[in-house]
């Protein structure tokens, strides 16, 4: 289980959870942003955005291997110095 409390300099603040392994006996993946009068939910297939009482579908791009490219960047990144996409300095 991962927990984090993330600042933005224009006063937005996020909490990203996220769980994986046994532990966890449903599994579920969506990810919701909560706006102070919107909200965006994202899932495997869609995308929502929801305001007040009204629910449209947003276009998004697939997701699909995101995990397996970034993983073999930080793997290329440890055993050759191959450039990530940002540097340390740029992410903090």
């Amino acid at each position: 289980m991962c927990n984090a409390k993330l600042r933005f300099a224009n006063g937005f603040i996020a909490e990203p959870v996220y769980g994986k392994g046994e532990i966890f006996w449903q599994s579920e993946n969506i990810f919701t942003i909560y706006g102070a009068e919107e909200t965006l939910v994202f899932t495997p297939e869609s995308c929502q955005l929801m305001q007040a009482e009204t629910r449209r579908s947003i276009k998004v791009g697939t997701r699909r291997g995101l995990f397996a490219e970034d993983t073999d960047m930080v793997l290329k990144y440890l055993s050759n110095c191959t450039p990530l996409y940002v540097n340390n300095a740029r992410s903090l």
